[in-house]
């Protein structure tokens, strides 16, 4: 409760309740012509249709973390090899059959390991920082039945432009619509 003993709304908006992939598509589209552009789309199972029609597909940063992360690995892989031989090489004498101390192409195995694994964990990195994980707390326009056989669009807006996104909705082939708020939690 806020201070006069009222909740506050978080996020407030319409949902409408779809039963076929090309209906929900043509919902997008109808929305989007009217400018009803931030939209959220829940569904029971993937669909490339949808994702193309919501988000149109960009270039994902997380190559970038592999690719910095794999540079790094190699870099290190030479460089603690190389810096382990000359060690051996300085301090205790040790020559092996005459070999120089820093011999890149016995490196290259330890480099490629630590290339593998630094990319690894980059792009692991990387997925973590941009993905978009579910949030723990109560999303509006969320129902039970998004996860069994029915899609949902939530547009966000406010109770005086509820009536006229419900229509767009209707028109669109909603088998459901109604108007949903999300209190903040104090």
């Amino acid at each position: 409760m806020s201070r006069a003993g009222y909740k506050t709304v978080e996020e407030a908006g319409v949902i409408g309740v779809f039963r076929y992939v090309d209906v929900v598509v043509e919902a997008i589209r109808l929305a989007r012509e009217r400018g009803w552009t931030a939209l959220r789309v829940y569904q029971p199972v993937p669909s490339h249709t949808i994702l193309a029609e919501v988000a149109p597909p960009e270039k994902s940063p997380v190559r970038f973390f592999a690719l910095w992360g794999g540079i790094a690995g190699t870099v290190l892989g030479f460089a603690l090899a190389s810096f382990a031989g000359i060690k051996m090489h300085t301090y205790q004498g040790l020559l092996v059959g005459g070999k120089p101390p820093v011999s890149v192409p016995a490196y290259i195995i330890i480099a490629f390991e630590l290339t593998v694994l630094l990319g690894g964990l980059a792009t692991l990195a990387g997925f973590l920082l941009f993905s978009r994980l579910p949030r723990g707390e109560n999303v509006a326009g969320y129902a039970p039945e998004f996860s069994e056989d029915r899609f949902g669009v939530f547009i966000p807006c406010e109770a005086d432009q509820a009536e006229q996104v419900m229509a767009l909705l209707r028109e669109a082939g909603a088998e459901q619509v109604r108007f949903e708020e999300v209190y903040e939690e104090d």
